[in-house]
């Protein structure tokens, strides 16, 4: 393949990689639970996950400020979805986790991601879903390679 080939293709993929995230961050983020926004979401997921982090931590995992993180959570604090606690380790270090009612809302979130995500894939055939899983997964070790080395 001549490189004007190649690089004219790798311009449509750029430019349909650019639709879908925008596409699916609006579908996914649209939820009929809350009207949380999709970084909040992202947060509550986040937690879920970790069970507790520091806003520095959460911060480096979204690619976010710190600041852009303590306005998130002034928010879900102030709805009692999140909660702030001191370190045990250190008391200059706040630790943010969910609250009952946020773990609830998470779990709740995570299932109609989940459910939405099935809707759209069932829409394609086994043999696409698993060229997609494959590429995806070279993708995925390529960037972290491109990462580690910088």
């Amino acid at each position: 393949m001549k490189q004007t080939d190649k690089t004219y293709k790798i311009k449509q993929l750029d430019h349909l990689l650019e639709s879908i995230s925008r596409l699916a961050h609006k579908y996914l983020s649209d939820s009929s639970l809350c009207s949380l926004s999709l970084a909040q979401m992202y947060l509550l997921k986040l937690l879920l996950e970790k069970g507790s982090s520091s806003p520095s931590l959460i911060a480096q995992e979204m690619g976010v400020t710190s600041g852009a993180i303590t306005s998130l959570a002034d928010r879900l604090h102030k709805q009692d979805i999140i909660k702030r606690e001191r370190s045990c380790t250190d008391r200059r270090v706040v630790v943010i986790s969910l609250t009952s009612k946020g773990r609830e809302l998470a779990e709740a979130l995570e299932r109609e991601r989940l459910e939405k995500m099935v809707h759209i894939f069932e829409q394609l055939p086994d043999r696409d879903i698993d060229e997609l899983l494959n590429i995806y997964q070279k993708l995925d070790e390529i960037l972290k390679r491109n990462i580690k080395s910088k």
